[in-house]
């Protein structure tokens, strides 16, 4: 099939110009899902998360504009804590795609099913970093409103002992000024 097809390292190879292997696969396509993500490494020889549309949302004009959109406004920012975004377009069947970097961590969601409430403390380290990541956001000429801050849009990365927030996912985004 062609959901298939298009995870195939060889697929990738020829199909996604600038990419020279696959790496692992990190997630599958679930029935919810619109996207699936793998690790590749880049021409620009850095490992990079591929996100790669289903072919049904790729089709879909409106879908395809929103996607677009929410890799631009993800693309102005640059901060430690927003997922940074390196490139995107479509291959040769028109199938959309983004490399952002490699999130080796778990999203608030998973970490809160599996360890239920936190610390007070890890709480605050935690909503600081959010916040920061929001301030670079807002604090734009073009101001941005992620409008869809939850668990699952938050990803959590060890450093150093330490919880390293990223917030993603500024798929419903609002840029201040655009109609």
């Amino acid at each position: 099939t062609i959901d298939e097809k298009l995870y195939d390292e060889a697929y990738i190879r020829e199909h996604v110009a600038g990419f020279e292997s696959l790496k692992a696969k990190v997630k599958d396509f679930s029935p919810e899902s619109m996207a699936e993500v793998v690790n590749v490494e880049a021409h620009v020889l850095r490992e990079v998360a591929l996100k790669t549309m289903r072919p049904e949302f790729s089709r879909d004009s409106d879908f395809s504009k929103r996607i677009l959109r929410e890799v631009r406004v993800a693309a102005r920012l640059s901060g430690a804590h927003t997922v940074t975004i390196y490139d995107s377009g479509r291959d040769d069947i028109g199938q959309l795609f983004y490399t952002m970097e490699i999130i080796k961590g778990q999203t608030l969601k998973e970490i809160l099913q599996s360890q239920g409430t936190l610390s007070v403390e890890r709480v605050v380290r935690i909503v600081s970093q959010i916040c920061d990541a929001l301030a670079e956001a807002h604090g734009l000429p073009e101001p941005i409103v992620h409008r869809d801050i939850k668990p699952a849009n938050i990803f959590l990365e060890e450093h150093q002992g330490e919880d390293r927030v990223k917030v993603g996912d500024f798929g419903i985004a609002k840029v201040l000024g655009e109609e």
